[in-house]
Formats: C-alpha cells, sequence, structure tokens
C-alpha cells in the first residue's frame, strides 16, 4: 500500500493545542508549555515543525529547533558532560534538534526521518548553519532515535548524565516527575 502524502510546515496559532497535547504525549506532561510553543511563532531563532496528516488536518508530528552561537550551546550542556570528554567542540553556529515526536499510531514508517530531513534542510536554506546537535533520550544501552539520526548522518559524541532532570516535567520514559534519563548526544557538519 503506498505511503500517503503528509504536509510539514512551520507551527502555526492554529495547531498550538493538539501540537502541545502531542508533546505532553510524546516528551512527558510539562515539558513545553502553551505560553512556550506561542513564543515560538515570532522567534527569528526558532524552528518549529509539524507533520500533519492532510486526511484528518491532524498534527502526527512535530520537530523544535533553535539556533545557538556553538559557545552557548556548549556552556548550556558542559554540566552534564563525563568527566572526561576526549572530544573537540566545534564553533560557529549550530541548530540544536531539541524535540522530535510522532504520534504513536504513525511510528515505524520513517516519518521521524522524513520531517528531520526536511527540517534540517529548509532550516541550512535560511541561516547559516555550521552543524546540527541533537539530545535523544538514553534508556540503559537504547536511545530509541539512534537509528534514525545515524541514517541521516548524525554522530554521537557522548552521553550527558541526567540533562532533564531540573525540568519540571512527568518523563514519559523514566515516569519520574524530575527525569532521571540520561541523553546521547550527536552531531552533524553541514
Amino acid at each position: 500500500m503506498p505511503q500517503p502524502s503528509y504536509v510539514i510546515q512551520p507551527l502555526t496559532k492554529e495547531y498550538i493545542d493538539v501540537t502541545l497535547q502531542l508533546c505532553d504525549a510524546s516528551m512527558g506532561n510539562g515539558y513545553l508549555s502553551k505560553d512556550f510553543l506561542c513564543s515560538c511563532l515570532n522567534n527569528p531563532k526558532v524552528f518549529f515543525y509539524i507533520l500533519l496528516n492532510p486526511a484528518d488536518n491532524d498534527v502526527i508530528g512535530y520537530s523544535y529547533n533553535e539556533v545557538y552561537n556553538a559557545s552557548e550551546f556548549w556552556r548550556q550542556v558542559k554540566p552534564f558532560f563525563p568527566s572526561e570528554q576526549h572530544f573537540q567542540l566545534p564553533d560557529g553556529v549550530c541548530c540544536k534538534v531539541a524535540t522530535l515526536g510522532i504520534k504513536m499510531d504513525y511510528r515505524g514508517q520513517a516519518l521521524a526521518k522524513t520531517l528531520l530531513d526536511y527540517v534540517m534542510d529548509s532550516i541550512s536554506r535560511s541561516t547559516h548553519i555550521d552543524f546540527f546537535v541533537g539530545t535523544a533520550w538514553k534508556q540503559d544501552d537504547y536511545v530509541p532515535i539512534a537509528s534514525t539520526l545515524d541514517k541521516i548522518g548524525f554522530v554521537p559524541i557522548c552521553i550527558l548524565h541526567r540533562p532533564w532532570h531540573d525540568v519540571a516535567a512527568c518523563c514519559s520514559y523514566c515516569k519520574k516527575k524530575r527525569c532521571i534519563c540520561d541523553a546521547a548526544l550527536y552531531i552533524k557538519s553541514c
């Protein structure tokens, strides 16, 4: 059966509530707020895209991305680095793939890869980016999105220790109010 065509577009006000519901289901209740999503609409450093099923106009995926001066990004994640860092941190401008979610009924169709390919291409064409970075949930030795990131050309560089512990949200993976999950840090050069 042929895969239906989906629509990828920037987040708009009309899709805030349904996108927030998907964010809560994917990341954990309270990870992102409605106010935060509204602030993304007019922020030139934020690229928040949604994936729509045109058959019912339902949001079935999203990707929140933010452009940083690399030194600012490294300063934010450095407290979570392993004690022995054995890699060179690149300089320049980076785009952090901050969150990505696909509705449960649509997983397994390579939609995360389709969405990320589109988003990264769109961002690269509109803004100077030297590299992309992404933090991905790590459960024991398993990173759920690892194969997708590998196919797109991301490379894991280290494990971050509990980077979401201070976020007041109930994690969808560990189910803790203060997330105890680690993260794999990935990088992709442009």
